[in-house]
């Protein structure tokens, strides 16, 4: 039930702006066959005002530093359990003071370092913390705007099912204490019950972020195109939405999601029935500009696009209307690589991005480290 204090702005499938085509200019690249360095997994990044760009790499357990010519400065952290260490970081975010926040995700931290690793302590934020579940697990951060919001799970095994508690929530940046649990989704499983992949939506991998003024807007629901904006205190204060029709499947695409979700039969879960949905999750990934622009990247957003577009992001303006589309053309395959705005005038894409996930999670993919696609930037200022 949604409170008569919730503002709801409906829109159409059309923006009243039309469409806009940018061009960024490529600043630099590395990594990639030509260059002597190589990176492990890249699986975020974030920048700084000097134009520095904060490379975390998974697989490697460090933070690379490029400058804004490209060339390596240094590189921060490292693999261990010690003061300003993590194991097979997820996540990237600033921190107030200019420190750097690492998500570790098991044991669930957030591991504190200045912008030349220099440890600053760790902050564990209760809902992962060991009280709270036989596994706790931190999967991403993020502070902006005075807020610092994460999102995370507990696990639990119990009379031989798997019972996971997946949620979104503000907690001090001090402590570690939630003060605001603005989602929870609650799942059980017995291992033998058919697995219906539909179910196993959750708002990670960029259905949720943070914009300028600390609020929270994320993609709850899977088939609907939804953002709920939840204000610092944890009520939800605003729902957009807009006319919609998700991306259908084809066959080569639901057969790779049956595989991925398919275990073998002599694990636990293996030998069931998978279900795989006919359509992809309708929102992709979300961010808000300094101006409070609302970007929702969505199932459709590459695909069918023009000669050269990477992807096409739909905009909604401050007041939550659905004012233009945008396209953005880069050189990349959207099917390999990732796009990732830094900010409001940079961006980076991430080549064999996807193919190097694949392989970090032992999904059959072939790939090693001297095969890591290059890290391209570009200026996408106005």
């Amino acid at each position: 039930m949604v409170s008569e204090a919730v503002c709801r702005i409906q829109n159409s499938a059309i923006p009243r702006d039309g469409n806009q085509v940018i061009h960024p200019r490529e600043l630099w690249s590395c990594g990639g066959e030509s260059d002597d360095f190589l990176f492990g997994f890249i699986i975020t990044a974030e920048a700084d005002p000097e134009g520095d760009v904060y490379l975390l790499d998974r697989w490697l357990g460090m933070v690379h530093v490029i400058g804004p010519d490209g060339q390596m400065l240094r590189q921060l952290c490292r693999q261990g359990e010690g003061p300003g260490e993590t194991n097979q970081p997820t996540d990237l975010t600033w921190l107030p003071e200019g420190e750097l926040g690492i998500v570790q995700p098991s044991p669930g931290r957030l591991v504190r370092i200045d912008r030349f690793g220099n440890p600053a302590g760790d902050i564990v934020p209760d809902g992962v913390s060991a009280r709270a579940a036989q596994f706790g697990f931190l999967t991403e951060a993020a502070w902006r705007g005075g807020a610092l919001a994460y999102s995370g799970s507990q696990t639990n095994f119990k009379d031989g099912s798997l019972e996971r508690s997946s949620f979104l929530a503000f907690c001090d940046l001090n402590t570690g204490a939630e003060f605001a649990r603005v989602l929870q989704k609650d799942f059980s499983d017995d291992g033998r019950t058919a697995l219906k992949e539909s179910d196993q939506y959750w708002i990670h991998e960029g259905r949720w972020c943070l914009g300028p003024e600390g609020k929270i807007y994320t993609a709850p629901q899977r088939d609907a195109y939804v953002v709920n904006v939840y204000g610092t205190g944890g009520r939800l204060e605003r729902i957009i939405e807009r006319e919609y029709e998700p991306w259908h499947r084809t066959k080569e695409e639901r057969d790779v999601l049956q595989k991925r979700h398919t275990r073998p039969d002599d694990e636990w879960g293996g030998g069931r029935e998978v279900q795989i949905s006919a359509d992809d999750p309708c929102v992709a990934e979300l961010r808000v500009t300094d101006r409070g622009e609302l970007w929702v990247r969505h199932s459709r957003s590459s695909h069918d696009q023009a000669p050269g577009v990477f992807a096409t992001w739909d905009v909604f303006a401050a007041d939550g209307t659905y004012s233009r589309t945008v396209s953005v053309v880069v050189a990349g395959d959207p099917g390999e690589d990732r796009l990732l705005f830094l900010n409001d005038s940079r961006l980076l894409v991430i080549h064999g991005y996807f193919e190097a996930s694949d392989a970090m999670w032992g999904e059959g993919a072939t790939w090693d480290q001297e095969e890591v696609g290059e890290i391209v930037c570009y200026d996408v200022s106005p």
